[in-house]
C-alpha cells in the first residue's frame, strides 16, 4: 500500500497518474486505487519462497525517487482469500511506520534512516502489545505467514525439532555449547542445523533485529499452540 504525500497530491487526477506510472514500472504486477491510496499486488518470491523479493524493495525505492510517498508492505501470502489480512498488514505498517519515524529521526538523524518503506514484520510486536488480543484471526494469519510457523510445519512433516532448537539457541543468546547440551547433541551439529535453517528459510541471525523479531514470534507462537492444544 502506497500513500502519496498530501503536499504532492492533486486529488484523483494525481492518484490516477501515479497508478499508471507504477503499473508501467511493474508490468507483471497489479495496481489499484483503494481509499485514496495505491494498492500494489506483486507476485514476488525470494530464494526459498518465504520472504520478500529484492526486486520489490528496489521497485518501491525507484518509485519513491519520482513521487513523494511512503509504502506499507505486508508479509508474502499465497491465497487471494488472504488479501484482506495482507491489506490490513500493509495499512498497519504505514500507521506504525509513520508514527515511529519522528522518534527515529530524533535519535538517529534523517540521513541514517531508510526510505519510507515500512514492513509489517518490523511492527508485529507493537501490534501484539497494543491490539493483538482483539483480533485473534488476524494474529493467527500473521503467525502462519511467519518463518517460525513454516519451520513448525516442516517439523511436523519430517518429525524434526528445529523450532525447539532455534528457540533454545536464541534464548541462550546463540551460545551453541549451552543449547547443544540441552538437546544432548554435539555443538557442531547444532551450528550446522542453525545455518541450514537460515539458508532454507532466508533469514540472518547475525542481524539483532531479526533475532528480536524471531524470538518474539516464537514466544507468541508457543503461546498460541499451548492455548489451542497443538
Amino acid at each position: 500500500v502506497l500513500e502519496l504525500d498530501e503536499e504532492g497530491s492533486d486529488g484523483q487526477l494525481m492518484l490516477g497518474y501515479c497508478a499508471w506510472r507504477l503499473a508501467e514500472m511493474a508490468p507483471l504486477a497489479k495496481v489499484f486505487i483503494a481509499n485514496e491510496r495505491l494498492l500494489l499486488l506483486d507476485d514476488a518470491c525470494a530464494v526459498g519462497g518465504e520472504g520478500e523479493s529484492d526486486d520489490l524493495g528496489q521497485l518501491l525505492y525507484s518509485f519513491q525517487q519520482g513521487f513523494d510517498c511512503v509504502a506499507g508492505v505486508s508479509d508474502p501470502f499465497r491465497r487471494i482469500v488472504d488479501l484482506p489480512y495482507a491489506f490490513k498488514q500493509a495499512r498497519l505498517a504505514l500507521e506504525y511506520g509513520k508514527r515511529a519515524r519522528p522518534l527515529l529521526q530524533e535519535k538517529a538523524g534523517c540521513s541514517s534512516l531508510r526510505s519510507g518503506i515500512y514492513r509489517f514484520g518490523d511492527y508485529f510486536s507493537a501490534f501484539i502489545v497494543e491490539d493483538g488480543r482483539h483480533d485473534a484471526s488476524f494474529v493467527d494469519f500473521c503467525l502462519e505467514h511467519g518463518i517460525p510457523w513454516h519451520i513448525y510445519q516442516e517439523d511436523r512433516e519430517k518429525g524434526t525439532q528445529d523450532l525447539d532448537l532455534l528457540y533454545c539457541y536464541l534464548m541462550r543468546e546463540r551460545r551453541a555449547n549451552e543449547a547443544a547440551a540441552v538437546f544432548h547433541m554435539h555443538r557442531n551439529t547444532l551450528v550446522y542445523r542453525m545455518e541450514r535453517l537460515q539458508k532454507r528459510f532466508g533469514f540472518n541471525l547475525d542481524d539483532p533485529a531479526v533475532r528480536e523479531r524471531m524470538l518474539f514470534e516464537l514466544n507468541v507462537l508457543y503461546g498460541r499452540k499451548k492455548q489451542k492444544g497443538l
